[in-house]
């Protein structure tokens, strides 16, 4: 386990031997010893980055559903590092689905919940998760529907740059739906958005400016 935490898992294992890897460190995600908890996402992460037929026996052995149950866990390292397993994973369509078309808002709180800790980096990979998930309309509308978003997402925006950058990334998806995009004028946000538009970073500003043209497309129809 130790290697495929400290070194690149492409390097330390090949073939199947990755693939072999996942079963018995799912099983320690179950263990009572924090620390075996937190050495096993550590080692998933990593392993999850290597190929979607990784994500892919991680989903099939059972994996989100053990890694979901640490994103709740009371101890910091521990619900960062299943944080950070759990973006890691949203790349593959299960795993997206699950999340972006469930019924509910309800697994959407999640991540909008762990983009407002005060760890960066469970806030990093959170808000890459509500990144990621808002490629969906139907995650669009659970962010909408869902009380905290807009104090999260107003927060990110004045966070660091990549928190903006995650940020205005799941804004320009929302903005590209008129009824959202009201909501986000609604809501106060065409001057933050209109503010990263002079962002010295290139992604965070064209993302911004996307959305605020979505935004200003949406006012002049008013």
């Amino acid at each position: 386990m130790r290697a495929a935490i400290t070194m690149d898992p492409n390097l330390a294992f090949k073939g199947e031997r990755a693939a072999e890897l996942v079963r018995p460190l799912l099983r320690l995600l179950a263990s009572e010893d924090g620390l075996l908890n937190f050495e096993a996402l550590m080692a998933l992460t990593n392993l999850a980055s290597m190929s979607e037929e990784i994500r892919v026996r991680i989903v099939k052995e059972k994996g989100v559903r053990a890694i979901e149950y640490l994103m709740f866990s009371e101890h910091e390292m521990i619900q960062r590092a299943a944080t950070e397993t759990m973006c890691n994973m949203m790349v593959t369509e299960e795993v997206f689905n699950y999340y972006a078309e469930a019924e509910t808002s309800e697994r959407m709180k999640i991540f909008l919940g762990l983009s407002d800790v005060e760890d960066f980096q469970t806030r990093r990979a959170a808000s890459g998760c509500l990144a990621i998930l808002s490629e969906s309309e139907k995650a669009c509308r659970h962010i909408q529907n869902e009380r905290i978003s807009m104090e999260v997402l107003v927060a990110l925006l004045a966070s660091e740059p990549e928190l903006q950058h995650r940020a205005i990334a799941a804004l320009k998806n929302i903005s590209g739906y008129p009824d959202l995009a009201k909501w986000l004028i609604d809501s106060g946000l065409m001057e933050p958005v209109n503010i990263l538009t002079f962002s010295e970073n290139p992604a965070i500003q064209q993302a911004a400016k996307i959305c605020h043209d979505n935004m200003q497309a949406r006012y002049n129809q008013a």
